[in-house]
C-alpha cells in the first residue's frame, strides 16, 4: 500500500478524474520510491503510475484535472509536462515548461484548458495553453 506523500510538496493536491484519485505517495518497499499514484478506493485498483515504456512516473509537483486526463509536471529534468489517462499508453511527457530556466512550473484549469507559463526562444515569456481533445 502506498503511504500518501503530500507533505514532500506542499503544492502537490490529489486530484480525482472519472471516480480515481491520483496523488503523491511513496511505495512501502526496499527502495521507498516517491511516485505518482492512482487508485480507485480498493486495495487492488491501487498502484503506481505507468509510463508508456513501462517505467514508473516521477513524483509530480503541480498536478491538475482537465477533459478526460490529468497534467502534471515533475521535479526531475528540468520541469517536462506529461499527460496521463491512467493508462501507460496514455502517460508521456508533452514538453519542456521551461527551457533555459525561466517561467513557471505551476498549472491551472479553466474551462477545461490547463494553463501554464514558459519562456520560448522565439517568442520569450508567455502564457501558454492547452485544451485537451
Amino acid at each position: 500500500a502506498p503511504v500518501l506523500n503530500s507533505s514532500l510538496s506542499l503544492s502537490t493536491e490529489p486530484v480525482i478524474l472519472d471516480g480515481v484519485v491520483y496523488f503523491r505517495g511513496l511505495e512501502v518497499d526496499q527502495n521507498a520510491r516517491d511516485l505518482l499514484w492512482r487508485s480507485d478506493g480498493t486495495e487492488a485498483g491501487t498502484s503506481p503510475v505507468r509510463t508508456q515504456n513501462g517505467g514508473f512516473v516521477p513524483p509530480p509537483k503541480f498536478l491538475v484535472a482537465a477533459g478526460n486526463r490529468i497534467f502534471f509536471t515533475i521535479e526531475a529534468g528540468g520541469v517536462p509536462l506529461w499527460q496521463s489517462d491512467g493508462t501507460p499508453e496514455g502517460t508521456f511527457r508533452i514538453r519542456e515548461l521551461i527551457p533555459g530556466g525561466y517561467g513557471s512550473e505551476e498549472l491551472g484549469v479553466a474551462a477545461s484548458n490547463v494553463f501554464f507559463s514558459a519562456r520560448d526562444p522565439l517568442t520569450g515569456h508567455e502564457l501558454w495553453a492547452i485544451a485537451p481533445e
